[in-house]
């Protein structure tokens, strides 16, 4: 990507250069009729020779001529419109270009983090059950929802099917809402339809079912084996995820009519219902205190990693027919699912290229903090064996801090790369001051309500056209209609390379000028006779 060394607007820069000429070329002018003037007057005698006189006037005048800034000018508009038109048929869309053309002078890129860097989408990569000996097993899934199709959804990194995985698939493929969860998108890749969570965790379900298993030929299904699974199982009855509730029941009857009420939700409200523990080979043990400290410790430590956590968990042998007759007490815990959400899959280039460019990227959302530095981790802002410490900024505590400090810490951090969270609209907004104030050419991009302060308040606010909301919409001077964070790379390099482009034109003429004028200076020095003076 183009390097551009200042930091200031691109009108003001033009008018800058439009000042010095207008200071130089004139004392260029004149010196050059100066030095000429013994070639048209008679030393001795004082007489002018008009029509000589009125030729070094001329070329005097040429040389002074304002139309080289005009030239400069003309270069940018058309190489504007040029930019604009390439834009348009990349789905971007220039609301205010004259303030859109400063992107080129941006030295930080401030960006929101969900649905921004994420696609917001899920995915259940990592789940934790009781082992034989009662302690906890971890299992990773290598599966993201924006995979090729072409490529596998996944696998479970097992190849043992136990009652414990199987009761973990069904609770995960029954409590969801009804119909498809996922669907080809036009981009040929896999999307959720229903909920994220759900979706991601009816994958993982897939995914269980799978082992041991061969797909069935000539089978079109994106999900065989959960379908399979629900023309086997009837749900009763169903209580959906409320916000004072936080737990999704499902009353399941199975072939043989069995009934079982299902459940997952949050940590809290699920483990405080379980009474026993199911382990591999189908047998349930009662849920001990040191048991539930081992899956505590290995919860928590889920947690830190930045993973969001399911815990699912069921109770059996109930006879009826209504959810509301049944009280989820006296639940068996069968394990925990570790969800992440999903960068854009081109993301971490864009960081890259943001890096190379000298623009320093900050990351603020309002998220948590693990969670943050798991995506930042994914999208490259940090590397794996990065000490995050001091780059990883709880936004509360940052706000505490005197204006000094706060800019020593960004002075010294943002090169490389920048995280905040738990940021409110308020930071985010006084972040973007900051920045400014320290002398920056601040972009933002954002998409929703929290996003809407710190983009009115950025020098270049760009926002999301599917995802962003109409605020923020009236307010930015891009608008991604897309979506992809990748365009954002893109507008920054064609409008430095036709900033760049600008001032080749000006050096171009600059040079050519003076060439010019060292020419007629030079020949009106050392009285070296014009050939094309008139006699």
């Amino acid at each position: 990507m183009a390097e551009v060394d200042f930091d200031r607007s691109v009108p003001v820069e033009i008018d800058r250069f439009g000042s010095i000429l207008r200071q130089l070329v004139p004392a260029f002018a004149f010196c050059v009729f100066l030095v000429n003037i013994p070639r048209f007057v008679d030393v001795d005698t004082l007489q002018v020779d008009a029509e000589k006189c009125g030729y070094f006037a001329m070329i005097s005048l040429v040389i002074g001529l304002p139309t080289i800034l005009n030239i400069v000018k003309v270069s940018y508009s058309l190489g504007l419109s040029v930019v604009l038109s390439k834009l348009g048929m990349d789905l971007v869309l220039v609301s205010k270009v004259g303030r859109a053309e400063n992107i080129a002078t941006t030295t930080v890129l401030v960006t929101d983090k969900t649905l921004t860097l994420t696609t917001g989408e899920f995915s259940a990569s990592n789940f934790v059950m009781f082992g034989e000996h009662l302690g906890v097993s971890s299992t990773v899934v290598d599966f993201h929802p924006g995979n090729p199709l072409d490529a596998e959804l996944g696998s479970v990194k097992t190849d043992v099917q136990t009652k414990q995985l199987e009761i973990l698939a069904l609770i995960c493929a029954m409590c969801r809402p009804y119909g498809e969860v996922i669907d080809i998108g036009e981009d040929d890749r896999i999307h959720a339809v229903a909920g994220n969570i759900e979706a991601s965790l009816t994958i993982l379900a897939e995914r269980i079912l799978a082992i041991g298993k061969q797909r069935r030929e000539g089978s079109t299904s994106l999900l065989p084996f959960v379908y399979e699974l629900e023309n086997t199982h009837k749900v009763l009855d169903m209580l959906g995820m409320t916000v004072q509730r936080r737990i999704w029941s499902a009353l399941v009857a199975g072939e043989d009519g069995h009934i079982q009420l299902l459940c997952r939700g949050e940590k809290e409200k699920i483990l405080k219902r379980c009474t026993h523990a199911l382990l591999p080979d189908g047998a349930k043990v009662e849920l001990t205190l040191e048991m539930r400290g081992v899956f505590d410790l290995e919860l928590q430590a889920m947690e830190r990693e930045g993973f969001q956590l399911e815990l699912c968990a069921y109770v059996e042998d109930r006879v009826t027919n209504s959810i509301q007759d049944m009280v989820a007490t006296d639940l068996t815990l069968v394990g925990a699912v570790g969800i992440e959400e999903c960068p854009r899959w081109n993301v971490k280039e864009s960081m890259r290229a943001c890096i190379k460019a000298k623009v320093s990227p900050v990351v603020v959302t309002g998220d948590n903090k693990f969670a943050s530095e798991r995506l930042c981790r994914d999208i490259g802002l940090f590397s794996t064996d990065d000490d995050v410490k001091m780059r990883s900024l709880d936004a509360p505590k940052f706000s505490r801090l005197n204006l000094e400090k706060q800019r020593e810490i960004l002075d010294r951090t943002m090169r490389k790369g920048v995280l905040f969270s738990g940021a409110s609209p308020q930071f985010k907004q006084n972040l973007v001051k900051i920045l400014q104030n320290m002398g920056n050419t601040v972009t933002v991009v954002g998409d929703g309500r929290n996003d809407f302060r710190m983009i009115k308040q950025s020098d270049i606010g760009i926002t999301m056209g599917l995802s962003g909301v109409d605020d923020c919409k009236r307010e930015a001077d891009f608008l991604l209609l897309d979506d992809e964070f990748a365009n954002i790379i893109e507008i920054l390099t064609l409008f430095r390379l036709l900033w760049n482009n600008a001032r080749s034109v000006a050096t171009y003429i600059l040079i050519c000028l003076s060439g010019q004028v060292m020419t007629l200076l030079l020949t009106g020095l050392t009285s070296i006779p014009e050939g094309i003076m008139p006699k």
